[in-house]
């Protein structure tokens, strides 16, 4: 009876990331459930252990080389410690694949991500209805009514929803090359982790999430009032699909002068790619 060698390789890459970030969000995507399917069973790497060599003065001289062989594609494969060349390969068919079906049903993802969009920037309209204001605290709303004040505070559960949504948009934009693709020195940025805080990726994300017809720009993220930012912008809040994002100065700012051809031709070529 055969041992068998398996070689438990792992895996790890933004695409992963990418794809446990629409999972928690309970996104549904036939390629991902497939891609998640092979990339499961592509890491195991099952091969029959050879038994040792038997009668070996009985054996031919090419009966002898064969086993040989045998022997030492066995060592080879059970001394292993990274992924071999071949599996390799297949992986980054296998991703190129998905982040392809990615960019073509970008919009469905993004239909799927509105319900829960619209709810939180419907509730966020409401409560600047009502009279809260983006600087609000709960110091200023002491005496305000309690529908004013529970809508002060349901703000910030909302804000915590489409923080977690920008965060997909974004998402797609790095890892799978939705528009707008975000670029470091003409190319694109390897992580969201890039985008820094004070020069940013070149995109202004607000163009993703706001009414290209009363568009506003979302203020930068302030850690110890975050739901200010989605209250100042909440009239103006709209998931907008990817055709609709606009194009030219609105996407991009204060990056170098450059940045809008680069970021015109990188997204002309992943579409011709994707195509």
């Amino acid at each position: 009876m055969n041992n068998h060698i398996n070689l438990d390789l792992k895996f790890e890459g933004q695409l992963a990331s990418l794809v446990a970030i629409l999972t928690q969000r309970g996104i549904k995507l036939d390629a991902v459930t497939k891609w998640e399917t092979l990339t499961q069973a592509l890491p195991i790497h099952t091969l029959p252990r050879p038994a040792a060599v038997e009668n070996i003065l009985d054996k031919t001289p090419e009966e002898l080389a064969h086993e040989a062989r045998i022997l030492a594609a066995d060592t080879a494969h059970n001394s292993l410690t990274s992924m071999p060349q071949e599996l390799q390969r297949i992986r980054e068919q296998l991703d190129a694949a998905l982040m392809g079906e990615i960019r073509a049903n970008a919009n469905q993802i993004l239909t799927q991500l509105r319900p829960a969009f619209d709810q939180a920037a419907d509730a966020l309209r409401a409560a600047r209805e009502l009279g809260v204001n983006p600087t609000d605290t709960i110091e200023t709303l002491f005496e305000a009514d309690k529908p004013v004040r529970m809508a002060w505070l349901n703000a910030q559960t909302h804000a915590k929803t489409l923080d977690g949504i920008l965060l997909v948009r974004q998402e797609l934009s790095v890892t799978a090359g939705v528009p707008p693709v975000p670029l470091r020195d003409g190319r694109p940025i390897g992580s969201i982790n890039d985008i820094r805080h004070d020069v940013g990726s070149g995109v202004d994300w607000s163009a993703t999430i706001t009414d290209p017809g009363d568009a506003g720009r979302l203020a930068p993220y302030n850690p110890k009032a975050p739901w200010q930012r989605w209250l100042q912008l909440a009239p103006k809040l709209k998931l907008v699909d990817v055709e609709t994002v606009p194009n030219g100065n609105d996407v991009l700012y204060r990056a170098n002068p450059d940045l809008l051809a680069k970021v015109t031709a990188e997204a002309q070529r992943r579409a011709q790619v994707a195509a």
